[in-house]
Formats: structure tokens, C-alpha cells, sequence
């Protein structure tokens, strides 16, 4: 079985609820191959998987842009995701490409909506887990910007492509 796992990284929250779900995997599942896709270097990561996995050190996500820890840059995230929803076949293609490149059995999303459009467009297996989505964390920022319910909707599509979304605490 080769597990497909794509965690977001702009800080250690996202690697902090993936580390005890895969480490438990691999040790339930010594044979499986794991690919873990994410932004963060390869040093950091073996910190905090304890078995041997396939890196692939692309972004498929930009979450939400901050300012500082606690401030939102708005604008830059409104922009993303607006082009993401009017070019939103190109903004799917590089996550279906690897996905293609990779052949997975499964795909754990820690939290790339445009990873389940592609997979579910391969018919493969999704399942994402986190303790938020983009979806919701977008809209109190972007709710009255001309596309902002729009891109809700995008993203709560692209995110109901998944089999199931496990909502880790605190949610």
C-alpha cells in the first residue's frame, strides 16, 4: 500500500496533528510506502517521522496569508483564492500530476482542498484530517468581497470530494 500525504506547512500546527497519525500507521503498517508532501525540509520532517518516506517538497496550499501570527493579510488571500476559482482546472493540475506521478493507494490530506478535486477526479481514495479548512477559515475574512461566497463554495466543493474529513481537536 503507498500512502500519499500532503500536509500544509507555514508553521508546526499542521505537522503537529500529522506526526501521530502517520508514525501510528507505519507502525501498524511497517510495509507500507509513505510519500509525505510538504514545504518544510526534509531535515525537519525525519525529526518528527520516526520511518523512511519518499519527500516531495511541493506546495499545494497556501492556506491562509498572514501578516503576523495573529493578523490575516486579507487582500492576499482574497487574491489567491480568486484566481484559484477562475483558473481553478490549472490551480488542481500540479496535485493531479503528482498524484499521477506517484500511483497511490491513498491520500491523507493535512489540508489541501485541490488534493481531493484530483484525487476523486483519479478515483482515488481521500481522506483529510485537521483541526480546520480553508473553507471556513476564509469566509469571515472574505464573505462580502465580490467572489467571496463563491470561492466558499469552491472550496467546500473541493473539500467534499474527499470520502471523509476528520475533524481533530481542537475543531
Amino acid at each position: 500500500m503507498k500512502i500519499f500525504c500532503s500536509i500544509s506547512f507555514h508553521g508546526f500546527g499542521h505537522l503537529s496533528q500529522a506526526a501521530p497519525i502517520l508514525n501510528t500507521l507505519h507502525a501498524l503498517h511497517p510495509d507500507w510506502q509513505f510519500v509525505i508532501q510538504c514545504g518544510a525540509p526534509l531535515a525537519l520532517l525525519q525529526r518528527w517521522f520516526g520511518f523512511a518516506f519518499h519527500h516531495e517538497p511541493a506546495v499545494l496550499d497556501i492556506g491562509i496569508p498572514m501578516v503576523s501570527a495573529v493578523q490575516v493579510n486579507v487582500e492576499e488571500t482574497y487574491r489567491h483564492y480568486a484566481n484559484q476559482l477562475q483558473h481553478h482546472e490549472q490551480a488542481v493540475a500540479p496535485a493531479r500530476q503528482l498524484l499521477t506521478h506517484y500511483q497511490p493507494d491513498l491520500v491523507l490530506s493535512n489540508l489541501s482542498h485541490l488534493l481531493s478535486r484530483a484525487a476523486a477526479d483519479m478515483a482515488i481514495p481521500c481522506l483529510h484530517f485537521c483541526s480546520l479548512n480553508w473553507a471556513d477559515t476564509f469566509l469571515p475574512y472574505c464573505r462580502d468581497m465580490p467572489l467571496g461566497q463563491a470561492i466558499f463554495e469552491q472550496l467546500c466543493d473541493d473539500y467534499n470530494c474527499a470520502q471523509q474529513f476528520f475533524c481533530l481537536t481542537p475543531y
